[in-house]
Order: structure tokens, then C-alpha cells, then sequence
């Protein structure tokens, strides 16, 4: 699944307007009029609910790497109520909003004035300031009445107008459907979650590093290279980072797969050897699995090396790799791992006759 950050003021039915936005992604039950209740809901599902122009913008600059998707409402308080204004929107307010004198009626009015277009300040700030491709964010309103204020906004920058959808047009829901199930966004995703999990697990306990096992070793039973923590966080740092945000074409996705199976793979060299775990006394109960596991890994660094034989490449052959990859490098448990069914996710359902 995709992830989505949905910064919306919930003026009216939080319930109905997440319904109508996330039917058929979100179940039904988990829908709810208590905003608490359902930001916390729906994270589960990869939504990210901000409830004002500010608690949005500071997610946007600290942690934009969280979504692959962005659903921005036009109409938006400054700031929450129980929270006090920070500097970054004081700061937008006296360059844009003449704020100049402190009073709090000076400080609701310019306020005011940014609520009826916050949404424009946050779409700039994605797509100008940070790079945010615009296909990837979605602007929704019901409120008609600040269209004028909003449209004159972005006439005024000299920036295209996106399409504005009313939270119950059945093409918004569409489009998050349809990116919610995007193969591209969803490997990228898988990959991004795969290599935090990863990195947090080897942080705690650096023995959960399976890797180390595979190395060859000499007369003496020692290995023959030497790798340690920091080589392996910066091995997922680099995987995590490696597919760009917005999908090139298709000729170019093939490419970014081929390169990154390359890098991914690239660590199963002539110094490892699957055949090593069985020589040091490896206890595990999945060892035929990791055996598996690993010689899958290896083979698959000499093919992509000298060989295209798994060429045209698609998400579902990443995402497979890329899961096996992972459970012969560390030790996890049995349980498939949110990471997992993320990219399993990817590959297509097979109906068997099992009659003939």
C-alpha cells in the first residue's frame, strides 16, 4: 500500500468525509466523527491526518519521506486551537499577511486571511520549495466560497492551477484508489519501511545481523572479510533511497530496477557463500529456508552481473528479491512483517484449478 498525508479541518462529518475519501482502502468500523480517534485509526491504513495549515507544514518539512501521496484542503486553520503558533507561520504571516504589530485581534485577523488560502501556501511549498511532484497530490475542498480567494492566489504566482475536487466527487476517491494500489509507490514504500524496521531491529540487537554467517572462511574457521554494523546500516540507507519519488517512464523504471537489484545484490560476493552457514555450528530452526534464501540471493547477483535473464524487470520480481534478500541477511521472526505484506502486495493473486 501506498502512504498518504491528508491535512484537512474536518469542519463538517469527519466520518462522512473520510468515508467518502477512503471507502474500500479503510474498513468501515474505523471510521469516526472523534478526529483523535480516527488519525489514530487510519494510521494503520498509511494515512497521516494533520488537522491545520501549521501541524501540516511541519510535517511537510521534517517528515515528507513518511508518504508517497499528499491530500491538501484548501480552508485551514493557522494553527490548532490548544497549540500555540509557531515561528515558521509567524514568519509567513509577516511576509505575505502585513503582520507587523503583536495583539492578539492583529494576530486572528491575518490568521484569518491565511485560512481561506492555506491550501495554495502548502502546495507551493511542496512543489517549489521541496520538489514534490504535483501528480502526487490531490486538492480537495468543500468550501466553494474561498475558491475566488484561492484561484486569485495562484494567478497571482503564476502557477498553474490544479484541479480542485469536492470530498464527495467519486474522482477523488478514484484517485486514491488508484495510487493507494500503484505498483511503483507501493514497492518504493515496502523498501522505505523494510530499511527503517531493519535498521531499528539492528540498532537494539546487532546479532539479529544473519549476513555475517555467510562469510567464507579460512583453515581456521575465520571469516575471511570483516563486516560490521555501520557497513550493513549503510547498505539499507542507501536501498531505502535508491527509487526516486516520482516513477520515470517505463523504459527508465526498468533501468532504476535493474541498478538497484545490482546494489541490492552486489553484497552476495565471492567472499560469501551460503554453503558457510552449515560449516560454523549455525543453530536456527528456518536453516533450510535461509539456505534457500541465500542461494536465491547469490544467484540473482550473477545474473544481474553478467546476464538479463530476469529482464523486463517488474515490481513483483523486486519486491519478491528484495523480501528474500531481507530474511537471509537478518534474523527475523516467522510472523510476516508489515514491510512484507506491504510488498507482497505487489505480486498478483493466482487462482489455481485444482481440479485438473
Amino acid at each position: 500500500m501506498s502512504y498518504f498525508l491528508w491535512i484537512e479541518d474536518f469542519e463538517n462529518s469527519a466520518k462522512t468525509t473520510a468515508s467518502n475519501l477512503f471507502t474500500d482502502i479503510v474498513d468501515e468500523k474505523d471510521f469516526s466523527d472523534n478526529t483523535r480517534q480516527l488519525r489514530n485509526n487510519l494510521k494503520r491504513y498509511g494515512v497521516f491526518i494533520e488537522l491545520s495549515f501549521q501541524d501540516g507544514l511541519g510535517f511537510i518539512r521534517n517528515n515528507l519521506d513518511k508518504v508517497d501521496y499528499i491530500i491538501l484542503g484548501i480552508d485551514l486553520p493557522a494553527y490548532s486551537r490548544n497549540d500555540a503558533i509557531n515561528d515558521d507561520v509567524l514568519q509567513l504571516l509577516e511576509r505575505f499577511h502585513d503582520y507587523k504589530e503583536p495583539g492578539e485581534e492583529m494576530l486572528q485577523s491575518k490568521c484569518e486571511e491565511l485560512k481561506k488560502i492555506a491550501g495554495y501556501y502548502l502546495y507551493t511549498e511542496l512543489v517549489i520549495e521541496l520538489g514534490f511532484p504535483k501528480e502526487k497530490i490531490l486538492f480537495c475542498s468543500n468550501h466553494g466560497e474561498n475558491l475566488k480567494s484561492i484561484k486569485e492566489a495562484f494567478k497571482v504566482a503564476k502557477v498553474t492551477l490544479p484541479t480542485i475536487y469536492e470530498k464527495s466527487d467519486p474522482s477523488a476517491h478514484n484517485w486514491i484508489v488508484k495510487n493507494h494500489e500503484n505498483d511503483y509507490s507501493r514497492l518504493r514504500r515496502g523498501i522505505i519501511e523494510a530499511c527503517h524496521f531493519l535498521k531499528s531491529l539492528i540498532e537494539k540487537d546487532d546479532a539479529k545481523i544473519q549476513f555475517t554467517s555467510f562469510i567464507k572462511r579460512d583453515k581456521k574457521l575465520q571469516p575471511v572479510i570483516e563486516i560490521v554494523g555501520t557497513d550493513i546500516v549503510n547498505y539499507l540507507d542507501t536501498l531505502a533511497q535508491f527509487l526516486p519519488l516520482k516513477q520515470p517512464n517505463e523504459q527508465l523504471t526498468n533501468v532504476q530496477y535493474r541498478l538497484f537489484l545490482r546494489t541490492m545484490a552486489h553484497e552476495w560476493e565471492e567472499n560469501i557463500d551460503p554453503e558457510a552457514i552449515n560449516k560454523i555450528g549455525y543453530e536456527y530452526e528456518n536453516i533450510h529456508d535461509i539456505h534457500t534464501f541465500a542461494w536465491v540471493l547469490k544467484i540473482t547477483r550473477n545474473w544481474t552481473s553478467h546476464a538479463n535473464l530476469l529482464e523486463p524487470l517488474k515490481p513483483q520480481i523486486i519486491a519478491f528479491l528484495f523480501t528474500v534478500n531481507m530474511r537471509a541477511m537478518f534474523k527475523l521472526p516467522k510472523e510476516v512483517q508489515l514491510y512484507e505484506r506491504i510488498l507482497l502486495g505487489c505480486i498478483p493473486k493466482i487462482s489455481i484449478d485444482t481440479k485438473t
